[in-house]
Parts: C-alpha cells; sequence; structure tokens
C-alpha cells in the first residue's frame, strides 16, 4: 500500500520504488529520503533552467546537463544517477556534501551510501534483487493494495460490530460493575480496619 501511495505522490513506477526501496534498505536511508532527493532533483533542474545561480553553478561544477540539445528539461531521474555517480567522483568529502545538500536537500548525506554505490552499483544490486524475486511488480503489488484495503474494511466492520454489542450490554454491565465496585470498597474497608486493629 505504501508503495502504491508513493506512486501516485511521487510519479515514479511501483517497479521503480521497489527496486529503491531495495537500495535504501541496503544503505540503511529511509525510502521517504530517496523518494525526496529525486523530487529535491526536480526542484533543482526548474531552478537551473530558470538560471537560478546557485543550481546552475552546482550542476556545471559537476558536469551534469539538465536540458536537452532543444533546451527542455532531461528526465529527472536520468540527471539524478548522473549527479550521483559525478558526486562519487570528488575525492573531498566536504564539497561532496556541501554539493549533494545544495541539490538533493538537507538530508544529502543520508545518501552517501548511495552515492559510494554509484548508479553501476545500484543497477547491480537491484537486477539481483528483481532475479531474487525480492520486487513484486505492479500486479503483485496491486493484489497485495487490495486485500490491504478489504483487510482495513474488516478491521472497521468488526470494530463497528463490537461497539454495537458493547452499547447493547453497557446497562446491564454498567450495574454489574457498580455491584462489584460497592463489594470491593466494603472490602477495602474491611481489611483497613483489622490493619488497624478496630476489629
Amino acid at each position: 500500500d505504501t508503495f502504491l501511495t508513493l506512486s501516485a505522490q511521487t510519479g515514479l513506477s511501483t517497479d521503480t520504488l521497489e527496486k529503491y526501496n531495495a537500495v535504501a534498505e541496503l544503505a540503511d536511508v529511509s525510502l521517504e529520503t530517496f523518494t525526496g532527493s529525486l523530487a529535491k532533483t526536480t526542484k533543482a533542474m526548474g531552478e537551473a533552467q530558470k538560471g537560478s545561480t546557485k543550481y546552475v553553478e552546482a550542476y556545471k561544477q559537476l558536469g551534469v546537463s539538465v536540458t536537452d540539445a532543444n533546451g527542455n528539461l532531461r528526465d529527472s531521474e536520468d540527471v539524478y544517477w548522473e549527479t550521483v555517480d559525478a558526486l562519487k567522483g570528488i575525492e573531498n568529502e566536504t564539497e561532496r556534501d556541501a554539493l549533494a545538500m545544495e541539490l538533493f536537500g538537507k538530508k544529502a548525506q543520508d545518501l552517501n551510501a548511495v552515492i559510494e554505490m554509484g548508479s553501476e552499483g545500484v543497477k547491480e544490486y537491484t537486477d539481483k534483487a528483481v532475479s531474487m524475486g525480492a520486487v513484486l511488480g505492479g500486479k503483485g503489488l496491486e493484489a497485495l493494495g487490495n486485500l490491504d484495503d478489504q483487510m482495513q474494511i474488516f478491521k472497521s466492520t468488526t470494530g463497528s460490530t463490537g461497539n454495537i454489542l458493547a452499547s447493547a450490554f453497557a446497562p446491564a454491565l454498567s450495574g454489574a460493575m457498580e455491584g462489584v465496585n460497592g463489594l470491593m470498597g466494603s472490602m477495602n474497608g474491611l481489611i483497613a480496619s483489622v490493619i488497624s486493629g478496630d476489629e
């Protein structure tokens, strides 16, 4: 259900999100941080196209072009992985982190393990994840998503049934509990009297 929701929010296919999730788990980074950095890339590309100096300079320093020969924005995932590879090639960690934060956002340092892997390392790992069956695919996720929806409906229905039964028996149970509370009060008083030596 999480993948289906994220797919609707980000525009990424569920297959892609499953692959990225496998990488995120390997790199000890949350999937939200991963997809968030992709969203930041799209924003940074737009700002660079508009001529924003800091983004233009950042991409220029990395040797990554955000537009094609016609001046149109390129595919954001292609730009993202080219940026990752360019960052991987920077030996100065401080400089690398500064550029990563500029383009991927404040949580960019969490992506250092992904940057160290580079696009080829990520592809190799995701291909392995697919071959091992770790990626269910669209139909598998859709089936599980439908099951999750039905489970939520079942939970809601059984909860309503419990509430109806509870309200029906509430008067009788309240009377019974009142009697029990009275009995316990008497017992407590008797015990206190025995302890104090009054009886």
